[in-house]
């Protein structure tokens, strides 16, 4: 038995688990549920509930970082607890934390903020406190099979005798957690597929499902779904951070009260290490840092080569680099690496992919001498920056590793290759979220070549670079673009609502099942903005959102005459006619006198992205020109 499953039995999970199937067991089960009731009774047979445990829960539970590079570790060993929130409520994700109902939950966060260790906190705590029965899977891993799908294989891998009418009849029941990590790493074809099946899992089951992502993604924007955002975690939260750290004792003594004495008089350090990750990877690095970064990607700037000295500079590392190709060389391979898997949509190596990714980055890269396993070997034993994740697999030590070193890649080449490829990623990011990151990253590390290569034309396409020539009239135009299509699809024809009857978040679900879909063209020019937080983020669409889910707008729909459509729908299950009602946003606000005000808050959301994205460059680059002029004569 592997130490983190001994772990798992030694502090009671296993018992807990039993709790939950007597519990769940013991309810009063409708006769229809019976499929679902026997394999619950399954799971009380001592191999399989071992299984549960073994094949599943730890699973789950075993964690692979940075700073425990050679072996697994018990999430609690490392968690710290992490906060959410939810209209301006904020919620500790802490021992004995539970969301118990039918909903759709999602659990936003930006790149390394925790997430995924959120979630897993949530499937531990479900099984010591809870009275549903969780079931945890990563959707990049099942996206081709789909969810229900991949829940049958689950349970049969378990030893359990069933079919799909029984599994229905179980998450019928309303005794299943399903708990979804990485919504965001879904590949962008298969994202609406995924989606759909969430919804209708819930809708058909009324089956509780939580979920994680980025911010941006089109689960986020899903009328129906709950969302709760992750908080930048603070000052006290970097130093319990930093103290579970220094208990793996992978740096020297002194170092844990060194960065105590530094984050007390340096805010911008606090600003800097504003999530889990990157306070772990500071941690790390601290000791051979030259200078201290004001920023994260100044930080993953100095991160490969930092990590690939450092055996010369630790006592008692043992480890020795099997390459002998030089630092810099090694950094370029690196990011060639990244690229080209981020490219090609992946994000996990078999050893046999690995190294031939690396023999590829080697060849783009002109090290073709260098053997690929040898460098391979380095980025996984040297920096940990690839890491080993079970048997045969190879991950990136996070997401957003693989999309900043992708982003130095670009910048090393010259300029018509530059050309060539920032071309590629312009056309990229109007149609998929993979390079989205990637570009925000080179805009930061090389502004004026993607600015000129990337926003700019973006800026010229989009028509946001003549915006100040007619402001009403772009407005005008980007509000009519923007409420095309979006419509309430409503449960049924709606009755009357009194004024105070209700409120709105019980009118919107007893009518609306769901609100959209929004006109996402212009999303790929907020990448370059201010307000960039992950992919897809767009104002215009938030500001639609906020408006169309307010009361007053709910009341009205509700109460309007002649707003009210209906269109004739075919069951696919039963071939049956069905009538289908929604209404038009726009009448809505129309019937509110809304535009005026909703036009002037596009204008305002304009007016800002003109300045973010366009005219701030265009005047930087015109000021270092002048200047090239005037002192070199050039």
């Amino acid at each position: 038995m592997d130490p983190i499953t001994a772990e798992i039995l030694r502090i009671g999970i296993s018992e807990s688990a039993k709790l939950i199937f007597q519990k769940v067991l013991s309810k009063n089960w409708m006769k229809e549920y019976t499929g679902g009731r026997s394999i619950v009774e399954q799971l009380l047979s001592l191999d399989i509930q071992s299984d549960y445990i073994v094949k599943h829960i730890s699973r789950a539970m075993k964690m692979r970082t940075i700073h425990s590079s050679e072996n697994d570790v018990m999430l609690n060993s490392i968690y710290h607890p992490l906060t959410i929130h939810r209209e301006g409520k904020n919620i500790k994700v802490d021992d004995k934390f539970l969301l118990s109902d039918n909903n759709i939950t999602n659990i936003i966060g930006f790149a390394g903020q925790g997430k995924s260790t959120i979630l897993r906190k949530i499937l531990l705590e479900s099984i010591k406190n809870g009275d549903k029965i969780p079931f945890f899977m990563e959707l990049r891993k099942i996206e081709a099979k789909g969810i229900e799908n991949s829940l049958l294989s689950i349970i049969e891998e378990l030893g359990i005798k069933t079919d799909k009418k029984s599994l229905n009849s179980l998450l019928s029941s309303g005794n299943i957690l399903l708990l979804l990590d990485g919504f965001d790493e879904i590949s962008s074809k298969m994202r609406m597929d995924i989606l759909s099946e969430i919804i209708s899992l819930n809708r058909r089951h009324g089956v509780q499902i939580i979920t994680t992502s980025r911010g941006g993604t089109e689960i986020c924007t899903e009328s129906n779904i709950i969302n709760y955002t992750v908080n930048k975690i603070k000052r006290s939260d970097i130093m319990s951070i930093l103290k579970k750290l220094s208990e793996s004792q992978e740096v020297e003594e002194d170092t844990l009260q060194q960065i105590f004495h530094m984050l007390k008089g340096n805010t911008s350090l606090v600003e800097t290490m504003n999530c889990p990750l990157l306070v772990t990877l500071f941690y790390i690095c601290y000791p051979h840092l030259d200078s201290i970064p004001d920023s994260a990607t100044e930080f993953y700037s100095k991160l490969f080569t930092t990590l690939y000295f450092r055996h010369d500079k630790v006592k008692n590392y043992k480890r020795e680099r099997k390459s002998d190709i030089p630092p810099p060389e090694a950094f370029n391979v690196f990011c060639a690496l990244c690229f080209k898997s981020i490219y090609d949509n992946k994000q996990d190596f078999t050893e046999l992919s690995l190294f031939e990714y690396t023999k590829q980055s080697l060849a783009l890269c002109g090290a073709n001498e260098a053997r690929p396993e040898d460098i391979a070997y380095d980025f996984v034993d040297i920096t940990c920056l690839i890491q080993r994740d079970g048997y045969d697999r190879y991950v990136f030590l996070h997401k957003s590793i693989q999309e900043y070193h992708a982003a130095e890649y670009v910048k090393s080449l010259s300029l018509e290759k530059k050309r060539q490829f920032m071309g590629a990623i312009l056309e990229s990011i109007q149609n998929e979220p993979k390079l989205s990151a990637t570009a925000r990253y080179l805009y930061e590390i090389d502004k004026e070549n993607t600015y000129e290569l990337i926003c700019k034309p973006l800026c010229e396409r989009y028509g946001i670079d003549k915006y100040k020539d007619n402001e009403e009239f772009y407005v005008e135009k980007l509000y009519t673009e923007l409420m095309e299509g979006v419509v309430y699809q409503l449960h049924s024809f709606p009755d009357n609502v009194k004024k105070e009857e209700l409120s709105s978040e019980e009118i919107f679900h007893r009518g609306i099942s769901s609100i959209g879909p929004f006109n996402s063209s212009i999303s790929p020019l907020f990448i370059f903005s201010s307000h960039y937080k992950g992919e897809q983020i767009n104002l215009y669409t938030d500001l639609l959102i906020k408006e169309a889910i307010k009361k007053e707008y709910l009341e009205a729909l509700f109460n309007m005459s002649g707003i009210i459509y209906s269109i004739d729908s075919v069951e696919p299950d039963n071939k049956l006619t069905k009538k289908m009602y929604y209404a038009k946003l726009s009448d809505v606000v129309d019937g509110l006198n809304k535009k005026e005000y909703i036009k002037k808050m596009i204008m305002e959301i304009t007016s800002a992205l003109h300045y973010d994205v366009f005219s701030s460059n265009k005047a930087l680059i015109e000021r270092k020109n002048n200047a090239l002029s005037d002192i070199f004569g050039l």
